[in-house]
């Protein structure tokens, strides 16, 4: 008999006192921190009583980006309501499944999982002693918050193995969301075009740049070629006349909001993206993608953009100060690294730059400098396993007979060889929603017979 199930209304019961006492006494320090404190309470113990909504919750919380930064966070990052509520949200689904003595998980990323995970851990307590105890609790929410998105992967296969079905409901929602997105970043273009305003409260005054909530216009565009390919992918395969009307409405809105972004790492994935596609589903694509880059060119604001990558402008020297920095650090420490998440603290031991550290110092201008950099070869090799694991499932995936496990697979291929790119040159990879979505689109690529033993 579940446990979990018969001690339902018992849980409730505890669950409500528990925040009341956490209110109570939280509200006896910070008003405004015991309502956050008893709001995460509340969604802790939510999840006991139906875990979709929680998501529901945490999707819209992913949806207001960076208006809703709680804490700030080391040098220059800082904690989302978002992190906090995915932190929630793990916690209190492994308790559900240890209360409730369900199965054990076991995919085929387990092994890779596990092994990224105890590098990253083993790299923090390796540089544990050059840390004070405030930057060492720092340091490991980093870990802590990856390890939190890591869990999506394993609430949605337990999801999608109890209810199948909604495998494709979640796909569409997943389209919608980065539609969404594009639309809050039309307005944001329309009310707000020159964000120079939030250049005193350290981020980059971009113009005329679509940002939307991100308030980065690089990192919003990496998300949305991920949800672009799934939306290409799905249409592509579409039957029904009425969805490939919504789905090539779709495509449009995003490839807009991509191109509106003036990203060149995001313009150059998009480029990847097409390329992979278009070989592994039509090579006459190939052409018409050549054609279409050259018309782009005739636009006199992308000619600027892609002549300042080749001169060299602020944006791309400030992103080669970024690569030297994590060269230096990686010399300096190759075989274990600095420590996960410890770079804003560390850096500046290796260093010989510190002009221009800004947001990006919690990290580096490219996802697999910054796990060479803090956890080493062996990090940076069990990384690459990690990815490697993952881009092999979808291509088995992607060779099977069943339409919908073709669709997630291409759009997976297409995406995640995009984002790959897209991440040599932004911390993309560690960016909590493109986390979010590529654990969610592995979940999508697990089999039911896979996920449980």
């Amino acid at each position: 008999m579940n446990l979990v199930r018969v001690q339902k209304p018992g849980i409730v019961i505890f669950g409500l006192a528990f925040v009341g006492a956490v209110l109570a006494v939280s509200m006896l320090v910070s008003q405004s921190v015991g309502f956050l404190l008893a709001a995460l309470g509340l969604l802790f113990v939510l999840v006991f009583l139906n875990v979709q909504l929680v998501l529901l919750l945490v999707i819209a919380a992913l949806l207001a980006g960076q208006l809703l930064r709680v804490f700030p966070l080391g040098v220059s990052g800082a904690i989302l309501l978002a992190d906090l509520m995915m932190v929630a949200l793990a916690g209190a689904w492994w308790l559900k499944q240890l209360a409730g003595r369900h199965q054990t998980f076991k995919t085929p990323l387990n092994v890779p999982i596990i092994f990224w995970l105890a590098l990253m851990l083993f790299s923090l307590i390796s540089a544990a002693g050059a840390l004070t105890g405030t930057e060492l609790l720092v340091s490991f929410s980093f870990v802590l918050r990856w390890a939190a998105y890591l869990s999506l992967f394993y609430i949605l296969a337990d999801l999608f193995w109890k209810k199948p079905g909604l495998k494709k409901v979640y796909l569409n929602g997943v389209v919608i969301f980065g539609v969404v997105l594009s639309l809050l970043g039309f307005v944001q273009l329309a009310v707000f075009p020159d964000l120079l305003f939030l250049e005193r409260f350290g981020w980059d005054p971009h113009s005329y740049r679509l940002v939307s909530t991100f308030l980065d216009p690089n990192l919003l565009g990496g998300l949305l070629i991920i949800v672009l390919s799934l939306a290409v992918s799905k249409l592509w395969f579409a039957q029904d006349r009425r969805e490939r009307f919504w789905l090539g409405l779709a495509v449009v809105i995003l490839l807009m909001a991509i191109l509106l972004t003036f990203s060149r790492s995001a313009w150059l994935a998009l480029g990847v993206g097409f390329l992979v596609f278009a070989w592994l589903q039509a090579r006459w694509l190939i052409l018409v993608g050549l054609v279409l880059g050259i018309l782009m060119l005739t636009f006199p604001r992308v000619q600027e953009r892609a002549l300042g990558a080749l001169r060299l402008d602020p944006s791309a020297q400030l992103r080669l100060e970024s690569w030297q920095n994590g060269l230096e650090i990686f010399e300096a420490n190759p075989v274990i690294g600095v420590g996960a998440g410890t770079l804003g603290f560390t850096r500046t031991r290796y260093t010989k730059d510190q002009d221009h550290l800004g947001r990006a110092a919690s990290g580096l201008d490219s996802s697999l400098l910054t796990v060479g950099a803090t956890t080493g070869v062996l990090g940076l090799i069990a990384y690459l396993v990690l990815w490697g694991h993952v881009l092999l499932l979808s291509w088995q995936r992607f060779k099977s007979s069943v339409r919908f496990e073709r669709v997630v697979a291409l759009g997976t291929l297409v995406g995640f060889m995009a984002i790959l790119v897209h991440s040599f040159f932004v911390n993309s990879l560690f960016y909590p929603p493109v986390m979010a979505l590529t654990w969610f689109i592995i979940a999508m690529l697990v089999n039911g017979e896979e996920a449980r033993v």
